[in-house]
């Protein structure tokens, strides 16, 4: 029977390429939707705090891919001083983490605890369709670690009579960023009971004892 076409066809290539194409269409239905909300933030935004001025070009990292958009910049006068907003980046609270959507940082976490930075951005980028450095993930972790830092200090904070407090024991995997969530006097790092115990089990080279472990 003679075949439709001489290219080489496999369920594998029909699955990646109509993959890439849905990646494709849900990037450009992003964009479409981005460009709609700063049009209504122009048209709807405090006319008398915010003058826009131009148009600034940027690249939101997702899960979609890469995704280039261009978003209105305003200017504001507070107290006398001009400051520089771009309303969009504010509504989208996309400023946490620089240009990457929430859920690449999501997938940064999942990943790391078990990768290192190397691995964890050539893993997202590949299934991403992505450029992510290792350096950029680092820098995602660290502030995942501030932010976790600060939710923990707010529930001691108001938990317990900070005064009273001798010591405070955070319980980490070892990894670089956990060392910079130990900033007081008082808090300590350890690895938690997981990876105390993976230790022991490398330090030991009995198998024998091992087993009995």
């Amino acid at each position: 029977m003679k075949m439709i076409t001489d290219e080489k066809i496999n369920f594998k290539s029909l699955e990646e390429n109509i993959f890439k194409e849905m990646m494709k269409l849900g990037r450009e239905i992003i964009q479409e939707e981005l460009r709609m909300l700063d049009k209504l933030i122009l048209d709807y935004r405090d006319k008398e705090i915010f003058v826009p001025k131009d148009f600034q070009p940027t690249t939101i990292k997702t899960k979609l891919g890469e995704i280039p958009i261009a978003r209105r910049r305003y200017k504001m006068v507070i107290n006398g001083e001009s400051k520089w907003v771009y309303l969009l980046d504010e509504l989208l609270e996309i400023n946490d983490f620089g240009l990457y959507s929430k859920g690449i940082v999501e997938m940064v976490a999942r990943e790391i605890t078990k990768k290192s930075y190397r691995e964890t951005a050539k893993t997202i980028s590949e299934d991403t369709d992505n450029t992510i450095s290792h350096t950029a993930v680092r820098n995602i972790v660290l502030k995942l670690g501030e932010k976790i830092k600060k939710i923990e200090d707010t529930i001691i904070g108001t938990t317990y009579k900070e005064y009273e407090i001798k010591n405070i024991v955070i319980n980490g995997d070892g990894a670089d960023w956990t060392g910079n969530i130990v900033e007081g006097a008082k808090e300590i790092f350890q690895l938690d009971m997981a990876h105390r115990q993976k230790k022991i089990y490398m330090a030991v080279s009995d198998e024998e004892y091992l087993k009995k472990m």
